[in-house]
């Protein structure tokens, strides 16, 4: 999923943990609503939205890398940004903001969700575009490692000229103020991994030089490496089919229906949308049942599953 981010958001001030970043990342993602079919270098403005505190819902899953079903580190995350407060200043109506990132989290055993608030303001910043904004791969986003390297790789989708940013407005972008004294061990330990990462990734990344006054390191100056990536389908194909599907439905469709992991696996996206539906599981048994009374072939189940999903996104 392409997301678009404000600029004023993409360098707010706050310290982040790797799962920390793909909260707010979620967050982000929910705010899209309002930009859905604008373009956006016709509408650089603030935009007004209808949010007051809003509640969200995310599964634990999509917050953790593959294999991954640590929900404590979740738990953390969703703690450490309760009490971590998101600070900003609006100069042009000389008004400053404080407030927790979120609130009111919490996790009911085996829902597999994490839940919690977010304030109005957060989400003023979020939509406020007069600064410019960026759009960059969700997906991409939540896969690199690190929150640093994540964030530079958001400032740096859509930035088509060199972006200089002072070395006391990036530490403290990065929170980091108070851990690197010496300008060039921040350059070592955040800038120069974050760089790497975005190269090995393929993705997005930056080459960058350093601006002095003097013989001191004032200021970085980023320089855009901008690289085509891959779509949905291509990113699908390189991550296992386990991502995609409920335990359940696989399963299912392999003991009950014969189909191989390698046959299951062209119908990636397939199987995540049909696995997100209410009652997936009955709905899936059902099929099976007409496919095994009427000596249909495994491609009556795939037509099925995709008749019924598209049913469900059309709201009928």
């Amino acid at each position: 999923m392409q997301m678009i981010q404000s600029f004023i958001y993409s360098i707010t001030n706050v310290r982040l943990s790797l799962y920390e970043q793909r909260i707010l990342l979620k967050i982000v993602e929910h705010a899209q609503s309002r930009v859905k079919g604008l373009m956006m270098k016709d509408n650089l403005m603030k935009l007004d939205h209808d949010f007051d505190n809003v509640r969200m819902d995310i599964p634990m899953k999509d917050l953790l890398d593959e294999g991954n079903q640590h929900y404590d580190k979740i738990r953390k995350a969703a703690k450490d940004l309760c009490s971590r407060n998101f600070e900003f200043y609006d100069s042009e109506s000389r008004t400053w903001f404080n407030t927790p990132v979120i609130f009111n989290a919490s996790h009911r055993e085996r829902s597999g969700l994490i839940t919690f608030y977010v304030s109005r303001v957060l989400f003023d910043v979020i939509l406020d575009f007069s600064k410019g904004y960026r759009q960059y791969n969700l997906q991409t986003a939540l896969e690199i490692p690190t929150p640093y390297a994540s964030r530079l790789y958001a400032l740096m989708c859509g930035q088509q000229s060199p972006l200089q940013l002072g070395i006391v407005m990036l530490k403290k972008m990065f929170g980091v103020s108070d851990r690197y004294a010496q300008t060039a061990d921040f350059i070592k330990k955040v800038i120069i991994p974050s760089q790497k990462i975005l190269d090995e990734k393929g993705c997005t990344s930056f080459t960058f030089s350093r601006v002095r006054e003097g013989s001191k390191v004032v200021a970085l100056l980023f320089h855009p490496v901008v690289r085509e990536e891959p779509t949905k389908k291509q990113l699908a194909a390189q991550i296992s089919l386990g991502y995609f599907v409920s335990q359940d439905i696989k399963i299912i469709l392999i003991q009950r229906a014969h189909f191989t992991v390698r046959e299951l696996g062209a119908h990636k996206l397939l199987l995540e949308e049909f696995s997100k539906m209410p009652e997936s599981v009955s709905v899936l048994m059902a099929i099976i049942d007409r496919f095994l009374s009427g000596c249909k072939s495994k491609g009556y189940i795939i037509s099925a599953m995709r008749s019924e999903v598209a049913e469900f996104k059309s709201g009928k």
